[in-house]
């Protein structure tokens, strides 16, 4: 099933709805300014999330030197 285009006011305003359907199967390609932002889609069956908390986001480090920044922008965001 393709994803459903929604904008993103739409998105945080009816967001527990969008979340029932997310839970039953569907995918969302959320849009800004008629550009993809981001996609929500079900998590398979046998895939695990892995969760993290503010203390393991407080000890990441970034080793790269003045850079570093905008590589890692760069391989997450592809900006």
């Amino acid at each position: 099933m393709a994803p459903l285009n929604i904008n993103i006011r739409t998105f945080r305003e009816t967001l527990p709805a969008v979340a029932e359907q997310i839970a039953r199967g569907r995918s969302f390609l959320v849009m800004k300014h008629a550009k993809p932002l981001f996609r929500v889609e079900p998590v398979q069956r046998g895939e695990s999330a892995t969760t993290y908390t503010l203390a393991d986001l407080s000890a990441a480090r970034f080793k790269g030197g003045k850079r570093a920044s905008r590589l890692v922008d760069k391989d997450a965001y592809g900006v």
